[in-house]
């Protein structure tokens, strides 16, 4: 102690007692700031006291969160799917932590980035918040997505039918069009061109064709209204042959004083499955010619005449038929009439008078001379009386 405070230090030692008093007692007062607080309005920039120096500086922390939102962003779905499997760019932000929320067409929320996200048809918005101490901020991008995608559609082969029995049309049961879409919600509708026509929604099931080509066009139709369209063709044919009825076979003597027969033959019936059919005729034997519809009255000649019709319709199909006209000669006196130089020598009488024709055929012949030989023998018992 001796040592310590000898005459020379104490001067020393009072001098610094009292300059640390004086800076105790004269210090001002503390000031209370109060955060988050601009540095503005920070207007000491140190200041001391007992415990020592103290200097004021703002220091931005997570006490005055930050936060910047990707861009937005607008994508198809992706193949086959109705959603889009999207990666979401980080978001920008200070403070202590980030937390985000999806509203809209997606929803969900959790903590951090969003990362790769599935996202539905529509918009979506993700608003993402940055957290500090004591506040925290939020922003907000919007995800767009859009079906782009075409329906699909499958149809079977052309059909090609004949007509019902009877019937002009032909009822045919359309085989189900099979369509499908990445989305649901898609519809078919249907139309018919050509040689019928129709339209509807859904399936068509069966429909009455009439006879040519018609043409079923399909439309399938998707909820975000991308459509497709495929065609189908229908043909119906008419292989149905008409129908023909003849009345009996025609025998008829020649007209008075005339070696042929003016015959009106009793008109054919005819018919078929479609309209638009037509007869036609002709006459072969002793009688020949040709004509379109009925025969009507017509002149023939002696002899056996074939009437052969034939009807056609609108498909070219054909039928055809024979009728048989028979012309008979009619009864005749054969005169004969003994040569009187002849009379006793065995000869055969003369003939006199006129045969309607020449013999034509062998009953002809054989009538004849059957008609020679009575006279013959009605001339000899003549001559034997004699």
């Amino acid at each position: 102690m001796e040592k310590i405070f000898t005459s020379l230090k104490l001067p020393g030692i009072f001098i610094l007692l009292t300059s640390a008093l004086a800076s105790y007692w004269n210090y001002p007062a503390l000031e209370t700031y109060e955060y988050p607080k601009d540095q503005a309005e920070l207007h000491l920039k140190w200041f001391e006291s007992p415990m020592g120096i103290f200097s004021l500086n703002y220091i931005e922390s997570s006490q005055n969160p930050t936060i910047s939102a990707p861009t937005d962003l607008s994508v198809k779905t992706d193949t086959g799917t109705c959603t889009a499997s999207i990666a979401i760019d980080e978001a920008t932000f200070t403070g202590e932590s980030l937390s985000w929320e999806m509203t809209g067409a997606t929803t969900g929320t959790g903590n951090g980035q969003v990362g790769t996200h599935s996202f539905k048809i529509g918009t979506t918005t993700i608003i993402f918040t940055a957290t500090g101490e004591a506040t925290s901020v939020t922003d907000s991008m919007d995800v767009v997505v859009t079906d782009e995608e075409d329906p699909k559609i499958s149809l079977g082969n052309a059909i090609s039918e004949i007509t019902d029995a009877g019937q002009c049309t032909a009822s045919i049961a359309i085989p189900d069009a099979t369509f499908s879409d990445n989305c649901s919600g898609s519809s078919i509708s249907w139309s018919i061109a050509g040689a019928t026509t129709g339209s509807g929604n859904g399936q068509i099931g069966t429909q009455t064709f009439n006879i040519g080509t018609s043409t079923i066009s399909y439309t399938v139709t998707d909820a975000a209204n991308n459509t497709i369209s495929q065609t189908l063709a229908v043909e119906v044919k008419d292989e149905e042959d008409p129908k023909i009825s003849l009345g009996n076979a025609i025998s008829q003597t020649t007209d008075a004083g005339q070696c042929t027969a003016s015959i009106a033959i009793p008109d054919a019936t005819f018919s078929d499955n479609c309209s638009g059919s037509s007869l036609s005729w002709s006459i072969t034997g002793a009688t020949t010619g040709s004509g379109n519809g009925q025969v009507g009255t017509q002149t023939f000649k002696i002899g056996t005449s074939t009437i052969t019709y034939t009807v056609t319709d609108a498909a070219n199909n054909t039928v055809s038929q024979t009728l048989a006209v028979c012309r008979r000669r009619d009864p005749f006196l054969l005169l004969v009439q003994p040569d009187p130089l002849e009379r006793h020598h065995g000869v055969v009488p003369a003939i006199s008078g006129l045969v309607h024709d020449a013999v034509r055929s062998l009953p002809d012949l054989l009538n004849l001379l059957e008609v020679v030989h009575r006279g013959r023998r009605s001339e000899e018992r003549r001559v034997g009386k004699e």
